[in-house]
């Protein structure tokens, strides 16, 4: 009997990419093949060596954040989340009338 996944489960294929990109990155930034990149070329008057570590550093985080969300999967009501985005977060908490928050009483001031 096969074994039972939820349906919201995330496909075997995006975990797995999930686990192999740590190891990818940490073979894309070892010496034997960051020295291909040590030359005095330059582009834009940066070294290419620069360039590199920098590309392959920003590739990593990139294809990190759409696996995390690929994994993570819609929400409820349909809209994509973001990591540690909470609905209502950006929202500015109503008082008893609806209003604005509730704060401390205001100090009356002398008119003179």
């Amino acid at each position: 009997m096969p074994p039972v996944v939820p349906e919201s489960a995330p496909p075997p294929k995006l975990r797995d990419a999930a686990l192999i990109l740590p190891l990818l990155g940490a073979f894309l930034l070892l010496p034997p093949l960051t020295d291909l990149f040590v030359a005095p070329m330059r582009i834009a008057g940066i070294p290419l060596i620069v360039l590199y570590l920098f590309g392959v550093w920003l590739g990593l985080i990139l294809v990190a954040l759409w696996l995390a969300r690929r994994l993570r999967g819609p929400e409820p009501g349909g809209r994509p989340s973001w990591p540690g985005e909470e609905p209502g977060l950006h929202e500015t908490p109503a008082g008893p009338q609806g209003g604005a928050a509730p704060g401390p009483p205001a100090v009356p001031r002398d008119g003179g």
